[in-house]
């Protein structure tokens, strides 16, 4: 198994559960609502 570095909806699904620690919580929220993750058809997200 290798890790990717790639960014998902996913982010917002740990936001939301609350899983993520409170002194990252402003990282994740900004790579969130940056301009990166959308794809122009909406937000870009990974099959399961």
């Amino acid at each position: 198994m290798r890790r990717i570095d790639s960014m998902t909806s996913n982010l917002g699904q740990l936001l939301w559960s609350g899983i993520v620690p409170r002194n990252r919580v402003t990282t994740v929220v900004r790579q969130l609502m940056s301009d990166h993750p959308f794809s122009g058809w909406g937000y870009a997200q990974r099959p399961h």
